[in-house]
C-alpha cells in the first residue's frame, strides 16, 4: 500500500510538470491541460483515486495547498499599489463580493433549480477568482496603467474572503433561524479578522527578527518560513474555522512590504513551490470527479456561465469601480476578466463534502458545476482578454521599452535617441547629479540601487521589456539582471562589459547577452563620445555611405517601432523601412 501510494503520488507531481511544460509549449492555459490529466486519470480510467488515497487527509492536504498558495499569493502584493487604486480593490473585496455572492445565488436559485442552501453556498465560491489563473492572464496581457494592479489585487485577497464567506454561509446553514445565523455572521467575521491579523503579525514578525538578527542560519530561512506558515494557517483554523487562509495571506503581505530583511530568496523558493502545490492540487481534485457527474452538466450551465460572465460580473464592476482611479476602458476591460481557478475548486471540493456528511445529497452538484465555470471562465477569458486589452488600447503584450541602469552622460544620448524613435526608456543611478541630468532631457529616472526593493516598487514596467546594464561596476551589472531575469526573461537581458580583455580573462559569463556587438565595451564607448562621438537614426540604405570605422549600429527599428537590438551573438537583419540606430565617430 505504501509502495502504491508513493508511485501514485510521484506520478500525479510527473503529469502536473509534463502539463505545465505542454501548457507553455503550446501556449495552452496549464489549468485547462491539468484538468483534462486529472479527469483521464481519474473518472476515465480510475487509476487516481483521490479519496482512496489520501482518505482523511484529503481536506487537511488541500487546506494547507491553497493556504501556501495564497501565502504565495501575498507575497506580491506591494501595499504602495493601494495608493491609486485601494479604493476600487476595497469595494471589490467588500461591496463587490456581496453584490455577486447574491447574484450568484439568486443565478443558481433559479437558472440550476439548486435549493436555497445549496445556493448561498455556491454563491459563496464562485465569488473568488485567484491568483493561479490572474497572474498568467495578466503577464500574457501586460495592460497598461492601474487595472493590472487592480485584477491582482483582488485576485489574491478575495480569496480568503470568498472563502470565510462560504464558512459563515454554511455555519449559517447548520445553525438555523436568522437570528441565529445573523449572530454566526457577525461573530465569525470578527472573529476571523482579530485572529487573522494577530496571528499573521506575531509569526512573520518572529521569522523577520530571527532573520534579521543571524540567529538562525541562513539554509533555515526557507524552512523555517514555510514552517511558520503552516503552523499560524493551522493554529488560525483551530481558533476560527476557515481564518487561516486570511492569516496565510495577511503573512504573504506583511513578508512583501517590510524592509528589515531581504526576503528575494524566500520569494524565488515559494514560486518554485507554488508550481508543484498548483499542479497536483488540480489533477487530484479534478481525479476526485465520478463520470455520473458530468450528467448534471446540460444548457442550463452554459446560461448561468453566460450570466455569471456578461451580466453579474461586469455589474458589480460598475458599481466598485471608482471612476477617479480607473478609466472608462479600464473598467470595461475590469467588468470582462473574473476566471475561476484552484481556490473556487478547491473550497467547493471542501464543502461540498462537509454538506453532504451533513445529509445534503444536492451538494454533489457543486464541485461539477464548480470545474464547469472554471473551465468555461478560463477559456472564455483566455480567448478573449488579448484581443479586449488591443481594443481598448490598454495592452503592450510585447513590450520595446528599455530601462537603463546606469545615468552616466554618454548613456543619456543613447536613451534620449531612442526616446526620440519611440521607445519607452527610463534610467536608474544611484548618481544624483545624473539623475536630474536625466530628468532635464526629458527621461523619466530614478535615484537609487536598482538591487533596492523600494527602486523596484517604484518603477513603472509598463512598456517596459528590456533592461541594459552599462555602469562602470561588472559585478553591479550581473546583479541587476540576476535580479530582474524573473520581470524581462532572458531575452529581456542585456550587459555591457566595463572591459571586455579583463571580461574574457575572468572567464565572465553573466547573465544576459552581451551589447551592442563584439568588440565594445564601456571603456571603448566611454573614449569614443570623449572624442565628440553622437548616437544618430538613419534609414535602411543610407548606412551604405559610412564604413564600418565610422558608423556602429546598435539597434534596428521596424515600421511597427519593434526593436531589434546588436549582441555579441548576432548581426542586425533589417529591411526597407527599417531604421538603425548606430554611434557616428567622430
Amino acid at each position: 500500500m505504501t509502495h502504491d501510494f508513493l508511485l501514485i503520488f510521484a506520478l500525479i507531481i510527473f503529469l502536473g510538470m509534463l502539463s505545465q511544460w505542454v501548457a507553455w509549449r503550446y501556449r495552452i492555459p496549464a489549468i485547462l491541460i491539468l484538468l483534462l490529466v486529472g479527469i483521464l486519470t481519474g473518472p476515465v480510467t480510475g487509476y487516481i483515486n483521490p479519496d482512496l488515497i489520501f482518505k482523511d487527509l484529503l481536506i487537511p492536504f488541500v487546506s494547507l495547498g491553497v493556504a501556501l498558495i495564497l501565502f504565495e499569493g501575498g507575497m506580491n502584493l506591494k501595499l504602495n499599489e493601494l495608493q491609486k487604486v485601494g479604493s476600487t480593490i476595497r469595494n471589490l473585496v467588500t461591496t463587490g463580493v456581496v453584490v455577486s455572492w447574491i447574484l450568484i445565488s439568486l443565478s443558481a436559485l433559479v437558472i440550476l433549480g439548486l435549493s436555497l442552501e445549496i445556493s448561498l453556498v455556491f454563491g459563496a465560491v464562485l465569488v473568488v477568482t485567484g491568483p493561479t489563473v490572474i497572474l498568467p492572464l495578466l503577464s500574457h496581457v501586460r495592460p497598461k496603467g492601474k487595472v493590472g494592479h487592480t485584477l491582482k489585487w483582488e485576485g489574491i485577497f478575495i480569496d480568503p474572503i470568498g472563502a470565510l464567506l462560504a464558512t459563515v454561509v454554511f455555519e449559517s446553514i447548520m445553525s438555523g433561524g436568522v437570528q441565529g445565523a445573523l449572530t454566526v455572521v457577525i461573530f465569525s467575521i470578527s472573529k476571523t479578522v482579530f485572529i487573522s491579523f494577530l496571528l499573521s503579525l506575531s509569526a512573520s514578525s518572529i521569522i523577520l527578527v530571527l532573520i534579521r538578527n543571524s540567529w538562525i542560519p541562513d539554509f533555515l530561512d526557507n524552512p523555517l518560513t514555510f514552517a511558520s506558515v503552516i503552523c499560524a494557517f493551522t493554529v488560525s483554523n483551530l481558533v476560527q474555522p476557515e481564518s487561516g487562509l486570511l492569516t496565510a495571506t495577511l503573512m504573504g503581505i506583511i513578508f512583501a512590504n517590510q524592509t528589515f530583511v531581504s526576503v528575494r530568496h524566500i520569494i524565488h523558493f515559494k514560486e518554485d513551490l507554488r508550481l508543484i502545490i498548483i499542479s497536483t492540487l488540480f489533477i487530484v481534485l479534478a481525479a476526485r470527479l465520478k463520470l455520473s457527474d458530468f450528467n448534471y452538466i446540460d444548457y442550463k450551465c452554459v446560461v448561468f456561465l453566460i450570466v455569471l460572465i456578461l451580466i453579474i460580473r461586469p455589474l458589480s464592476v460598475a458599481m466598485c469601480a471608482d471612476r477617479n482611479s480607473l478609466s472608462l476602458k479600464e473598467r470595461i476591460f475590469l467588468g470582462m476578466m473574473a476566471p475561476r481557478g484552484i481556490i473556487a475548486a478547491a473550497i467547493a471540493s471542501v464543502f461540498a463534502i462537509q454538506l453532504q456528511t451533513a445529509g445534503y445529497v444536492e451538494a454533489s452538484k457543486i464541485v461539477p458545476f464548480t470545474f464547469f465555470i472554471i473551465i468555461g471562465t478560463v477559456v472564455f477569458y483566455g480567448l478573449i482578454s488579448l484581443p479586449l486589452a488591443r481594443m481598448l488600447g490598454i495592452t503592450a503584450p510585447d513590450p520595446q521599452g528599455v530601462i537603463f541602469v546606469g545615468a552616466h552622460w554618454w548613456a543619456r544620448k543613447i536613451a534620449a535617441e531612442l526616446k526620440k524613435q519611440g521607445i519607452q526608456v527610463a534610467m536608474v543611478d544611484t548618481n544624483r547629479k545624473n539623475i536630474i541630468s536625466a530628468g532635464r532631457e526629458g527621461i523619466v529616472s530614478y535615484c537609487g540601487n536598482i538591487l533596492d526593493d523600494k527602486i523596484g516598487d517604484e518603477i513603472d514596467l509598463s512598456g517596459i521589456g528590456n533592461i541594459f546594464a552599462m555602469t562602470s561596476n561588472e559585478e553591479a551589472n550581473a546583479l541587476a539582471l540576476i535580479k530582474y531575469k524573473e520581470v524581462f526573461g532572458r531575452k529581456g537581458l542585456f550587459r555591457l562589459p566595463v572591459d571586455l580583455k579583463k571580461s574574457e580573462i575572468a572567464g565572465g559569463r553573466g547573465e544576459g547577452k552581451i551589447l551592442f556587438g563584439p568588440g565594445i565595451d564601456y571603456s571603448g564607448l566611454e573614449e569614443m563620445f570623449s572624442e565628440g562621438a553622437e548616437v544618430i537614426t538613419l534609414n535602411y540604405g543610407e548606412t551604405s555611405g559610412f564604413d564600418d570605422k565610422h558608423f556602429i549600429p546598435l539597434m534596428a527599428l521596424d515600421e511597427k517601432v519593434n526593436m531589434q537590438i546588436l549582441n555579441s551573438g548576432g548581426e542586425i537583419h533589417s529591411k526597407d523601412k527599417s531604421r538603425i540606430i548606430g554611434i557616428l565617430k567622430k
